[in-house]
């Protein structure tokens, strides 16, 4: 039998490739899935994409506005989508990458220093690896999860003065520190000696804290009626007494002023010490008492004592200053007016706790019904 040979089909043979980009497509279409999903890369570009989503989403200021409002008030349905892991640490007002590099003087770079709303990325900071339901109070006033703060420098480093330790899964706080190693209630039971702490006499209080910061406090003016520092570091003296300067203006008529470590009577800071003191006279603070290495000043009720000649050039502030104004200022150069506030604010004249919680204070009557607004 002859053999009968049939032309080959272009037909077939577009076929077939068609199948085979077909099939090519979806077998990439499928390693791509399996890429994505279950490899780090997947995960790498998932953030970078939530990255500029997050970011991108602050571009319109007028919607990211709306947004923000609407999640203030709880009327935000949409959820919101968590920031990438390795944001678990992001704090937008202190970014060591932008404060690293700001200016060093007065310690500038160490202050709050916020990224503008289009730059910031609208998400939800996750919680460490590990993370558990907070300890409870009162309990939480001794110890919290280890896990849910996962940096031990600090226990290591200053676990010895009973600051912070870390014991099993906890971190504990033992009490005490450089300058009462017993523990707060006798170095408190100390202060009262010399101190109205007791009685409802004083009532607001500041404890100033490490001094690694430009010591710029955002408060009313004559708020406290104590201002504390223990073992802070703060050179109050420092750029004519600056530093003294919004203690201050912080402190109420009448308030008490507390220096538990250096420069007071410390070795090698005979000088500081001096220093100190003289800007106190400079601004008619009495002196209390110096125990060891704890000085306690009271501020003056009145202005009468100032201008007055001291080394630091110290004068009054203008007539028009307003001690309350706080916010975007740097540091005065000058004492804040006492008579510049309009009312009662000495300690001694204001109404004793607990009957201050319920009397409307003076800086009520300075807003439109704001006292009815306090009573209501």
């Amino acid at each position: 039998m002859g053999h009968l040979n049939l032309p080959s089909s272009k037909r077939n043979v577009k076929q077939w490739r068609l199948l085979d980009i077909v099939t090519a497509v979806f077998f990439g279409a499928v390693f791509l899935f399996f890429l994505l999903v279950f490899t780090p890369l997947g995960d790498s570009l998932a953030a970078s994409g939530r990255r500029t989503l997050l970011k991108s989403s602050g571009s319109d200021s007028k919607h990211r506005g709306r947004l923000v409002a609407l999640v203030e008030f709880g009327r935000q349905a949409a959820a919101i989508d968590a920031c990438p892991a390795d944001m678990v640490d992001h704090m937008p007002c202190e970014d060591p990458r932008l404060n690293s590099q700001l200016s060093r003087e007065m310690n500038y770079y160490r202050e709050r220093h916020c990224p503008r709303p289009e730059e910031t990325p609208l998400c939800l900071v996750p919680p460490p690896d590990g993370y558990r339901i907070p300890v409870h109070w009162p309990e939480s006033l001794q110890k919290i999860w280890h896990d849910n703060m996962p940096y031990s420098k600090i226990a290591e480093r200053k676990g010895h003065q009973g600051w912070m330790k870390k014991e099993g899964p906890y971190f504990i706080f033992p009490g005490g520190g450089t300058m009462f190693p017993d523990g707060a209630v006798p170095y408190i039971e100390k202060l009262k000696q010399y101190i109205p702490i007791a009685g409802g006499v004083l009532r607001t209080a500041l404890d100033m804290g490490c001094g690694v910061a430009s010591f710029d406090f955002h408060f009313l003016g004559f708020s406290f009626d104590l201002v504390h520092c223990s073992r802070c570091l703060i050179p109050f003296t420092a750029y004519n007494a600056s530093y003294y300067l919004e203690v201050d203006r912080l402190l109420r008529p009448g308030g008490y002023l507390v220096i538990s470590g250096p420069p007071v009577q410390w070795p090698k800071q005979d000088k500081e010490w001096a220093d100190l003191q003289a800007v106190a006279r400079a601004l008619c603070y009495e002196l209390i008492v110096v125990d060891g290495n704890t000085a306690i000043w009271k501020k003056p009720n009145g202005d009468s004592c100032l201008p007055n000649q001291n080394e630091f050039g110290l004068d009054l502030c203008e007539e028009s200053d307003d001690p309350s104004v706080a916010w975007y200022f740097k540091l005065k150069k000058c004492v804040s007016r006492m008579s510049s506030a309009k009312g009662e604010y000495a300690v001694g004249t204001i109404p004793k706790w607990p009957e201050r919680s319920t009397k409307a204070p003076s800086r009520a009557s300075m807003m439109k019904n704001g006292i009815d607004v306090f009573e209501g």
